[in-house]
């Protein structure tokens, strides 16, 4: 994680053009966040991430066009931002009440994940008070879409550069870590395959199904299982929901050829087939990757177990957001974080965070109309399949892409690329 500042000359510089395009022109802003959000390795070149303060820098616009604007001011429920609101708060004094737990650096680790989950989620809010109609959507699409194609690119030669070489070290593009590169790119191209499907020209069609391919190929060679059972999980979804329902025929297909690819993968693995693809021909090079793999697993077993025994211990408020990693290096000498959002979720902020946080997405899944929350699916399953083996509450990428598709699929209803809500009137 980036330990420098934004308080440089180098800080005024990038913020200061960003805070202004935000003020004037935010829906342009939130274009470009769009667009430079899966580039998460600028802040290891900075030292810091103009993401974070980007993200914040939206949440104030969007306030004040709350507060102050004539247009479009309750497309977020009252519901929505109440149960986000009280989520933070409690968040934020459990955080402030473990310090003393904690050591400064930890304690300030912790809450600069806690400031990225915020950033993150006042980007969904500032896409559904400034995306209006298909129009805007389909820009804010195709960037989106432009930023996965360059990633899945950059993977694809960094594959052939890392592989090709006789590595066994795992690509993680410009995410620095294959398993959150593996997520953002499982969830573009289950999403992109969705937004082809809904276009009316062949070009965009072409486009978006050529982004959707270039991720597939991506997450494949990440060689992260979960990013690939959740990429073909996602892929078999929309596959049985392409008639705007659900087809329980094709679902069950779903499920059988899903739990048959898991089961053949985890053969895979058992047999060293993972290593195998990184074409390391080099016994000792095999033989070490087969003792880290299974050092890391077992890591994450006990990090598991650790996480239960911390909900147990603190079940109302939890042990405090983003904490896992370091109370589980004081306990057992692992500094290893839950690698299941749920867990991540329950041990982080106990029943109340969980149950806040669960209002807050049934709420924004009761915004969508039927059509929408079937379209949705696809990407939910897929980041469902995900968020069981890697920890993504903080991921600026991983929820910029659940967002984008959230708004997307707010927009749509029956077979058509039409707007499915209108805005909310121009008040008198």
């Amino acid at each position: 994680m980036p330990t420098g500042t934004a308080l440089s000359i180098t800080g005024a510089l990038v913020l200061t053009p960003l805070a202004v395009l935000t003020a004037f022109r935010p829906l342009r802003s939130v274009i470009l966040f769009t667009l430079l959000a899966p580039f998460a390795n600028v802040a290891v070149w900075l030292g810091w991430d103009p993401r974070l303060y980007w993200g914040l820098m939206l949440g104030i616009r969007v306030l004040w066009e709350r507060a102050c604007g004539e247009q479009r001011r309750n497309l977020v429920s009252g519901t929505v931002l109440l149960a986000w609101s009280l989520f933070c708060l409690v968040v934020a004094c459990v955080l402030y009440g473990s310090g003393a737990e904690l050591t400064s650096e930890d304690s300030a680790a912790a809450l600069s994940l806690f400031l990225y989950f915020v950033a993150a989620s006042m980007f969904l809010f500032a896409l559904l008070q400034f995306v209006a109609g298909d129009r805007q959507l389909n820009t804010v699409l195709r960037y989106c879409a432009a930023a996965a194609l360059v990633v899945s690119l950059y993977a694809v030669w960094q594959a052939i550069t890392t592989y090709g070489m006789g590595s066994t070290e795992r690509i993680s593009a410009s995410l620095d870590n294959p398993n959150y590169l593996a997520t953002n790119l499982a969830l573009a191209s289950t999403g992109f395959l969705l937004v082809a499907r809904r276009q009316r020209d062949r070009t965009s069609v072409v486009f978006f199904r050529g982004c959707a391919v270039a991720a597939l190929l991506g997450t494949a060679l990440t060689l992260s299982r979960a990013g690939i059972a959740s990429v073909l999980l996602g892929w078999l979804l929309v596959y049985a929901t392409r008639s705007g329902r659900i087809d329980y025929r094709k679902a069950l297909l779903v499920f059988a050829v899903v739990a048959l690819m898991a089961g053949a993968g985890a053969g895979a693995y058992l047999f060293n087939f993972r290593q195998q693809i990184t074409f390391s021909e080099d016994p000792s090079k095999a033989d070490l990757a087969d003792v880290i793999q299974s050092g890391e697993d077992l890591s994450r077993l006990e990090a598991a177990l650790y996480a239960v025994q911390l909900i147990g211990e603190h079940p109302v408020l939890g042990s405090g957001f983003a904490t896992f990693p370091a109370r589980n290096y004081y306990a057992n000498g692992f500094y290893v974080t839950t690698h299941n959002t749920w867990l991540e979720l329950l041990a982080g902020t106990g029943a109340v965070g969980t149950i806040l946080l669960g209002t807050l997405l049934w709420s924004l899944a009761h915004g969508l109309r039927k059509p929408g929350r079937i379209l949705y699916l696809p990407v939910a399953g897929c980041f469902l399949v995900s968020s069981l083996f890697g920890d993504y509450l903080q991921s600026i990428d991983v929820i910029v892409i659940l967002a984008v598709m959230y708004v997307f699929s707010w927009h749509q209803t029956g077979d058509d690329f039409v707007p499915a809500r209108k805005a909310v009137e121009v008040e008198g």
